[in-house]
Formats: C-alpha cells, sequence, structure tokens
C-alpha cells in the first residue's frame, strides 16, 4: 500500500458517511428490489418494451427539461 493510498482512504470514509450517498444507495437498494419483484410477476416481453422506452424518453427530457444538448 503506497502513500497515495493511505491518504485515499480518509476522502472515501468522508463520502462513505455523506446523506446523500446514503440516500443514492438507499435509492439504488430499493430500485433494485423494486425491479427484482417486477421480473418475478411481469411477463418480459412487457418489461423489455418498457426497458428500452427508457432510452428514448430519458435524453427527450433531458433535452427539454434540463437544456442538455
Amino acid at each position: 500500500m503506497g502513500t497515495a493510498d493511505v491518504t485515499l482512504l480518509p476522502s472515501v470514509f468522508h463520502l462513505a458517511l455523506r446523506p446523500i450517498f446514503i440516500l443514492a444507495l438507499f435509492t439504488y437498494g430499493i430500485s433494485m428490489l423494486s425491479w427484482i419483484y417486477v421480473l418475478q410477476h411481469l411477463p418480459s416481453v412487457g418489461l423489455i418494451c418498457s426497458s428500452l422506452f427508457a432510452f428514448i424518453i430519458i435524453p427527450v427530457l433531458s433535452h427539454f427539461c434540463l437544456k442538455s444538448h
């Protein structure tokens, strides 16, 4: 373990204790659990179509809502 690795550890721990990071992990966990539930209860054909729809709607919403180019 080099000197750069040792100085990196406090910043990693500082990031892990930030409330926004904890909220992001919680949100990710909830979305993952809900996706597993949906995969078990709905036919996969509809899920594939809705997942592909996200590849279209997210850039469109980004363009109009966030003025992204």
